[in-house]
């Protein structure tokens, strides 16, 4: 993936959490659920979504150089999503992110993220995108990646085996290509693929 590819790929998840979640997401929410995909992207493919690679950091799993926020703060700057910026209960800043139109936001990625990682970010909003702060941070934290690593230590995602053996399988049967051209196909139409439906376990 390229320079350019990957602040594109960014910015999508960016928008596309904003969309998926429709409501107002502080910084470490934001940053939590987009490494909660990209993890989870990792485990399937061997490759996260946005091409960002993360460290272990203050709260947390963290872009490097803080990718995430910012090509937020470019979308901010270019009247993309909106942000606004309080004084937080310790005498920091609070940043917090929104899009006016979360249906029209995520209609408008369009062909920036295919159909997987599209739903990949569905997955991982239907699962984490009503948590708490805290709980977010802790799932975060309980990642194969977190715990493997020390403080300021650059994490390490690892693909899922049990889901490259599910796919080597379904491929030596010809079963691969007819559930994921199903799953994409409902996909591409906004519905929520449940992969129990397609067999996978």
């Amino acid at each position: 993936m390229t320079e350019q590819e990957q602040i594109e790929k960014t910015r999508a998840v960016v928008r596309g959490m904003l969309s998926l979640t429709g409501r107002t997401l502080h910084r470490t929410e934001l940053v939590k659920l987009i490494y909660l995909a990209d993890n989870r992207f990792f485990e399937s493919t061997g490759r996260t979504i946005t091409g960002n690679t993360y460290m272990w950091h203050h709260y947390g799993p963290n872009s490097v150089s803080h990718a995430i926020t910012c090509e937020a703060k470019e979308l901010v700057d270019a009247g993309t999503i909106r942000m606004t910026v309080s004084e937080s209960m310790y005498g920091g800043e609070s940043f917090r992110y929104w899009v006016d139109d979360p249906d029209g936001e995520w209609g408008n990625i369009g062909s920036t993220l295919d159909a997987g990682e599209r739903q990949v970010l569905m997955d991982i909003v239907s699962q984490y995108g009503n948590m708490s702060i805290q709980s977010l941070v802790g799932a975060s934290k309980r990642t194969i990646p977190f715990e493997d690593a020390r403080q300021y230590q650059l994490l390490e995602m690892k693909q899922d085996a049990n889901a490259k053996n599910m796919r080597t399988k379904l491929e030596s049967s010809g079963e691969f290509l007819e559930q994921a051209a199903v799953s994409l196909e409902e996909a591409e139409n906004g519905e929520w693929v449940d992969d129990s439906e397609h067999g996978a376990r």
